[in-house]
């Protein structure tokens, strides 16, 4: 249908801190109080343009964390966390920006690694993600 969602419960998580956490909305990655840790998921993309969103939630007072979101380990898209209120659990979605995935020959080249990695950590935690949802322009 021209769109992928990565969920939260659905991505392998790197590091000692960072892990799915239940809320009363669903579920998120949380508890990201080392920027090293990361997550990833394994996808299938086409070729072609997609709009890259993420569903985030930041406490006010540790806005300002960069994030980056990678394919195949090359960074495609970074954004710097906004607060979005004074909790932990108030989620916005955000453009992440625009992510043109090429074509190849090969028969596995639809399949990518997306990555979620953090370069520094501004306040309390880097930020609560709840998904990643690629859009087909």
């Amino acid at each position: 249908d021209g769109q992928l969602t990565l969920l939260a419960t659905e991505a392998a998580i790197e590091g000692k801190l960072l892990r799915v956490e239940q809320h009363a909305g669903g579920s998120n990655l949380g508890y990201w109080l080392d920027p090293k840790d990361s997550a990833s998921w394994p996808v299938v993309l086409e070729p072609g343009t997609w709009q890259l969103r993420a569903r985030l939630a930041c406490a006010n007072a540790s806005a300002g964390s960069r994030i980056h979101v990678r394919l195949d380990g090359q960074s495609v898209a970074n954004y710097t966390v906004a607060g979005t209120g004074e909790g932990w659990h108030n989620y916005n979605e955000v453009v992440l920006g625009e992510v043109s995935v090429n074509t190849t020959k090969d028969a596995t080249a639809n399949d990518h690694t997306v990555q979620l990695t953090a370069d520094n950590k501004s306040g309390e935690a880097v930020v609560n993600v709840e998904r990643l949802v690629w859009v087909k322009r």
